[in-house]
């Protein structure tokens, strides 16, 4: 993987792993010669696809060179919405793989009735992690009692995580920590997202995960954030419905986003306003 400035204001990640090459230039003075030498730059790293977000307005630039809308957010520009496009340099790719399933999982979720499981007695509100948090953030991930977990980091490499800016939102039952929330933050405007959602099994019921994202939203609205999204793949049932019954909103699909033991994966964009 390797990352390149390429006269964009965003950096540029040319991941041979996934064959993708990705940027957010909700913020760059895109011209047309600079979107030409990455789709150069892409051919040479063998990358079959380009993932970009970008302001609505800036579409224009993208239009008459093969590029689809795969995902719009609302509002995530202030009064412009956000486009994620894509351009395919191979055409298998640009076949979505188990595109009836991933449909259905949505149909699912979005027309079953909520759910209403029991919580636990002794669920404590959420609260942002501090450094002295890491060891039993990291134990949680770690253990093969939880679900959902995304990526698992050490304990020093979550308080670097820290320090760079990122928030763990957790959860705790009978002073341990058992849920946590991973978010991010862009740098432009007020807009966050959660990377990773981690749960232990003995509390893994619809109410706390909704729970969990639910005081997430509220934690985060107090900081002035606007817009939260959320990215998952497209054919985990249980993480599509924790948004879905948090109040996301579908906003499109990324297809054949990643590589995972050598087999394509989709993934599913959802975001919400926090106003």
């Amino acid at each position: 993987m390797r990352k390149n400035s390429m006269d964009v204001d965003s950096i540029l990640e040319f991941n041979t792993v996934n064959r993708l090459t990705s940027a957010n230039l909700i913020n760059s003075s895109l011209k047309e010669h600079t979107i030409d030498s990455i789709e150069q730059e892409t051919h040479k790293h063998c990358n079959t696809k380009i993932s970009y977000i970008i302001n609505e307005s800036q579409f224009g630039l993208f239009s008459n060179k093969d590029y689809q809308i795969e995902a719009a957010v609302p509002s995530y520009c202030g009064s412009h919405d956000a486009l994620y496009i894509a351009k395919y340099f191979d055409t298998t790719r640009a076949q979505e793989v188990g595109k009836l399933e991933h449909d259905s999982v949505l149909d699912v979720i979005t027309s079953a009735p909520n759910e209403h499981d029991v919580i636990p007695s002794g669920l404590s509100m959420i609260r942002f992690a501090q450094h002295n948090d890491a060891m039993d953030i990291a134990k949680l991930q770690f253990s093969t009692n939880c679900h959902y977990t995304a990526f698992n980091q050490g304990e020093r490499a979550i308080i670097d995580d820290m320090q760079q800016g990122n928030d763990y939102l957790v959860f705790e039952f009978l002073d341990n920590i058992v849920a946590y929330v991973r978010v991010t933050y862009l740098s432009h405007g007020n807009v966050a997202n959660i990377s990773n959602i981690v749960i232990a099994d003995h509390l893994d019921t619809l109410d706390v995960k909704r729970d969990l994202i639910t005081l997430t939203k509220s934690h985060l609205k107090s900081l002035g954030i606007v817009l939260l999204q959320s990215n998952c793949l497209s054919d985990n049932y249980d993480k599509n419905k924790i948004l879905h019954q948090a109040g996301f909103n579908f906003s499109g699909r990324l297809i054949n986003q990643r590589y995972q033991h050598g087999e394509l994966l989709s993934v599913n964009v959802w975001s919400t306003p926090l106003t």
